[in-house]
């Protein structure tokens, strides 16, 4: 994710940078990111199993710490880069995301933060 200045308000932006979401679709449905403070549940938009993963008991149970990327977008909170570039070209995401919501002057803002993968077996 990268969060996104447009001027007025800071918004998240999902699948900005090379995500794993996107690259490991198949294996990867969603992920939960704790701290000391709070945790949640990301849901990936891009797996084929998002709907059964939406619809899970999992995700009622860790209500209201589910952060769904297509929700997040519809609600008007936050950007998803859905485009074809290479995502190491800041310049062309950002031209992609300016064009795609209407926006000018759109400047990046990396979040420094630390990740972990745990692979759970399927049954």
């Amino acid at each position: 994710m990268g969060d996104f200045l447009d001027g007025k308000s800071l918004y998240r932006c999902f699948y900005f940078y090379d995500s794993d979401f996107y690259l490991h679709r198949a294996r990867i449905d969603g992920a939960i990111i704790s701290t000391p403070i709070e945790g949640k549940l990301l849901l990936n938009n891009h797996s084929e199993k998002y709907e059964a993963l939406k619809s899970s008991k999992l995700k009622q149970r860790l209500m209201p710490g589910v952060l769904d990327p297509l929700l997040e977008e519809a609600s008007g909170v936050a950007y998803i880069a859905d485009c074809d570039n290479d995502r190491k070209d800041k310049a062309s995401t950002l031209a992609f995301l300016a064009k795609k919501y209407g926006r000018e002057n759109m400047t990046d803002i990396t979040m420094k933060h630390v990740s972990g993968e745990v692979l759970v077996p399927r049954e």
